[in-house]
């Protein structure tokens, strides 16, 4: 059952399994030179009548536990923050950030433009992070054509050189069942944006291998 392995499980063995297996992670991450973990900050159960509340509570106190262990073997714990997930808003993620030392975020900024936001607000979680994902989104969709997107990929990648991000940023178009992620060739959007970030890391970070 696929939702016995979220960090948020209530179950409490549950999340013990969970997070033996998370250690297993880490070692291999450590063993393979992986700076990083991404994963879900977890699903909130308010279908089985919890509140927001507990299942942050949960979040937060596994998110730190996670934190713990692998930031000693040089490890990141690097949630997603997507709408579905505890940090799926702004506001929570700036949140989990604050009551968890240590953690930082997989940011991918097509996520929040369906909530509204502009990309001036998601550039606060820019310090915290870890991997950066990109693809093109808009109002309605999280994943849409280059064309059809609003996303202003030079500015983001200008703000990620000025404030000195060094990690790296991965092309994420993805084929799934998932908010309308299943219709539009993910080849031909990967190579176009591929393009134009390439030559804006060659404007504005021209110091880093790309």
């Amino acid at each position: 059952d696929e939702l016995k392995c979220t960090l948020t499980q209530p179950d409490k063995k549950a999340r013990d399994d969970n997070f033996e297996m998370f250690k297993s992670f880490v070692q291999f991450c450590t063993e393979i030179g992986c700076p990083g973990i991404t994963l879900s900050s977890g699903i909130k159960y308010a279908d089985q009548g919890f509140s927001f509340d507990e299942i942050y509570a949960i979040a937060r106190e596994e998110l730190t536990r996670m934190v713990d262990y692998s930031g000693e073997r040089g490890v990141e714990v690097r949630p997603e923050p997507h709408s579905e997930s505890i940090m799926g808003t702004l506001a929570t993620c700036k949140q989990m950030l604050e009551d968890v030392p240590g953690l930082k975020v997989s940011l991918d900024y097509s996520h929040f433009m369906p909530q509204g936001h502009s990309i001036e607000e998601v550039h606060d979680l820019i310090p915290y992070a870890g991997h950066v994902h990109a693809r093109q989104a808009n109002r309605e969709r999280l994943q849409c054509r280059y064309e059809e997107g609003i996303l202003d990929f030079e500015a983001i990648v200008k703000e990620l050189a000025e404030r000195k991000y060094d990690g790296n940023i991965a092309l994420e178009y993805v084929c799934v069942n998932y908010r309308g992620c299943n219709d539009i060739d993910v080849i031909t959007e990967s190579l176009k944006l591929k393009k134009d970030l390439e030559s804006y890391l060659e404007k504005y970070d021209p110091g880093q291998p790309h």
